[in-house]
């Protein structure tokens, strides 16, 4: 399937000018201002605003760009499955990631997948939650890994692991001392009603993490004293570590921070409630087996990864 009209409008319309939108199809920006100048005389219609240099879609083009999208996706589906059929092993995988997530199991996947499949070119976005859930509903993504689940029957969900919510205390914090002990669990639960007044350095709103938070703090009937909130958890650690306040984040990702100044971590809030990280992908979308390769593969290695031993889900 050829399909570079819809490509070059694509570019277009996502860059907004001829400039970058011809290096991301490789033809000049004379070349591309004729194309669409073209394009739009047989249409009928300007599919482009000219605001300056920038280019902006009109009604028409809305339109083009909508559809322009739904057949780029069916190419992807096709030459995904024509890729399959004929036994060659290329072709893209685009994976969405949060930012500061998979950090444990995602390398050695990686390692795994290029092995196997060496043609393949892999993309990876990083994003917020909605960040990632837009791209993939829109085409652009395979499949996004994420602690969160929203409503839409187009999607399909595969459990990876689970995490614990814990507090971040400077190891000089006295609250550490009453820290209790629970069965099957390596570390140490702790009231979060014992640090009321003190400092909490919450996850912004926008992190899936504050959700949990709120519900320990909630649980724990906790009354915070100042609030300081941050959208990386691994800055949020470092101030807890430096006796800022009381930091929250995940027990997984706390295990890999690289920070010279020591911290303790406790869980918190009902040990019943924990994130749970998701392969998330579209129903009606092919996945070559490539794909599915790298999904499976990501999975088994959470499973046998030691953060998600019994003790600690």
């Amino acid at each position: 399937m050829d399909l570079k009209e819809q490509e070059y409008v694509l570019a277009i319309a996502h860059y907004g000018n001829l400039k970058d939108a011809s290096e991301e199809v490789g033809i000049t920006p004379p070349g591309l201002s004729t194309f669409i100048s073209t394009l739009e005389r047989r249409l009928g219609s300007p599919l482009f605003h000219r605001v300056g240099k920038r280019f902006v879609p009109t009604d028409a083009g809305k339109s083009y760009i909508f559809y322009a999208k739904k057949m780029y996706a069916f190419k992807r589906d096709f030459d995904a499955k024509l890729s399959d059929i004929k036994n060659e092993v290329t072709g893209q995988l685009n994976i969405g990631l949060q930012v500061i997530r998979a950090n444990v199991v995602f390398p050695p996947t990686m390692k795994l997948f290029s092995d196997k499949y060496p043609y393949v070119d892999v993309n990876i976005f990083e994003g917020s939650n909605d960040d990632l859930f837009e791209k993939l509903l829109s085409g652009n993504l395979d499949f996004i890994v994420v602690n969160k689940k929203i409503r839409n029957s187009f999607l399909e969900y595969r459990s990876i692991y689970n995490d614990r919510l814990v507090c971040i205390l400077s190891q000089e914090n006295k609250a550490i001392r009453s820290a209790t002990n629970i069965e099957g669990e390596k570390l140490k639960y702790l009231d979060l009603s014992i640090l009321d007044g003190e400092t909490f350095i919450m996850p912004s709103p926008v992190l899936a993490t504050r959700g949990y938070v709120d519900k320990a703090i909630a649980y724990s009937k906790a009354t915070p004293g100042r609030m300081l909130t941050l959208e990386n958890l691994g800055t949020i650690t470092q101030l807890a570590a430096e006796g800022v306040g009381v930091g929250f984040s995940l027990h997984r990702f706390t295990r890999y921070l690289m920070y010279p100044k020591p911290f303790s971590a406790f869980l918190v809030g009902d040990m019943k409630v924990y994130p749970t990280y998701y392969i998330v992908k579209r129903k009606d979308r092919y996945m070559p087996k490539y794909a599915s390769f790298f999904m499976d593969k990501l999975i088994a290695l959470s499973l046998a990864s030691p953060e998600n031993s019994p003790e600690n889900s």
